[in-house]
């Protein structure tokens, strides 16, 4: 497998256009996920053999945004984040608009994209909806095993949080619950009045969007935490039709294959 990878990174290599545009790349983890995720599990080391410029972790001290790394691509730069993954939607999204902007003055003239895994990908949606003027654009929002149209498992979670369960049950991360209980409101499946009811309705600014969908459900792999009919956004009210989708197997979880997908979506991305 590890020559299967190698492989396909040295043919989407060479497939790179010579007058491409310089790419910054925004990955943005999930629910409790901390911004080394993205690390740990093998897609920035991908990234780098892709030529991709580790350009840091990013982190809010002060009100700054701090970057203590600071290398920049030629062509290719991502970034990682520190994000209040169990704040709401909304607080999270304000707190990537900081980061964007700030990104933005690093890198003027260069193409901003975004991937965003689980709920990551709601985060970086929300962003473009909610986007002022004097804040970046997104040319490209790539989402990993998004909930788009949300999860039953934020309902169990908010179940456990208002049960006689959260009291005798701290293995299952009661404590998490009762901080993020906004954040799971906000991954509840689509109704009227609910918070993804009234984003996927919104006005979504002129982008490419693509939905990276781990389908099928077995005992040996599958995605059991979003289904894959809610990962894909052609099935959001205010996207019918303009995401391309890419179907993967595999878990939930981040992994070395979802790092070559991105590598291929962002090199054609630069075709574009």
């Amino acid at each position: 497998m590890k020559y299967r990878s190698f492989f396909t990174l040295v043919v989407l290599m060479w497939l790179l256009p010579l007058n491409a545009h310089a790419q910054v790349l925004v990955l943005l983890q999930g629910y409790l996920g901390p911004g080394s995720s993205w690390r740990a599990s093998g897609v920035t080391h991908i990234l780098d053999r892709a030529d991709w410029v580790d350009g840091g972790h990013l982190r809010i001290e002060n009100d700054k945004v701090v970057n203590y790394r600071k290398q920049f691509g030629q062509d290719r730069t991502f970034y990682t984040l520190k994000m209040p993954t169990e704040a709401p939607v909304m607080v999270q999204a304000k707190l990537l608009a900081k980061y964007m902007k700030d990104i933005g003055k690093q890198h003027p003239g260069e193409s901003l994209n975004i991937a965003g895994f689980s709920a990551g990908g709601i985060i970086g949606r929300t962003y473009m909806v909610m986007r002022k003027d004097d804040e970046p654009k997104v040319a490209t929002l790539i989402t990993i095993s998004t909930p788009h149209l949300g999860t039953h498992l934020a309902e169990v979670g908010s179940k456990i949080r208002r049960s006689p369960l959260s009291s005798f049950t701290p293995f299952i991360g009661a404590g998490s619950f009762d901080r993020s209980d906004a954040l799971l409101k906000d991954m509840h499946p689509e109704e009227y009045g609910n918070f993804l009811y009234w984003l996927n309705r919104q006005t979504h600014p002129r982008a490419r969007y693509v939905s990276v969908i781990k389908g099928g459900r077995s005992f040996i792999g599958g995605d059991f935490v979003v289904p894959a009919y809610s990962q894909n956004m052609n099935n959001v009210v205010a996207l019918w039709g303009m995401s391309t989708t890419v179907r993967l197997t595999g878990t939930h979880m981040l992994s070395h294959v979802d790092a070559l997908l991105l590598v291929q979506q962002m090199l054609i991305g630069q075709q574009i």
